[in-house]
């Protein structure tokens, strides 16, 4: 039995959408700001130890973006202040005091082991992670 030729139209018209669907492009969102911790990890040795953190915003080139290659640098979305700072284990230590781009974490006591900071923009968009390593009081 032959089908009409209507359904081979309809099955082939759907096979094509779904082929459309199925390859379309991609858009990834580029992110033209990273947010980092300076420094990165610190090495904590002494009881009550406190370190100052420091929020660096960098620019970064968007390369190949829908398809062109530019070296231009983009300003757009903004890194939005305030920012919040916060730490994985407050058994380990705690963020005392911030404003502005700059925190001051606080070893607890002789606590050991390792605790991460955490800083994010307002809008949630951008994050920075730095490592606390807290060592044996001698």
């Amino acid at each position: 039995m032959r089908n009409p030729w209507w359904v081979v139209a309809a099955s082939a018209l759907a096979g094509g959408m779904l082929w459309w669907t199925l390859s379309g492009c991609e858009t990834v969102e580029s992110y033209d700001r990273v947010l980092e911790i300076v420094p990165s990890s610190t090495n904590l040795t002494a009881e009550a130890e406190t370190v100052v953190f420091m929020a660096v915003v960098n620019s970064v080139s968007n390369l190949a973006i829908g398809g062109i290659s530019t070296n231009e640098v983009t300003t757009w979305p903004p890194v939005i202040l305030p920012l919040t700072w916060s730490v994985s284990s407050p058994a380990l230590g705690r963020i005392r005091a911030s404003g502005g781009l700059t925190a001051i974490y606080e070893r607890n006591g002789e606590a050991e082991g390792n605790n991460y900071i955490i800083v994010r923009d307002r809008s949630g968009r951008y994050e920075a992670v730095a490592t606390v390593r807290q060592l044996p009081v001698p």
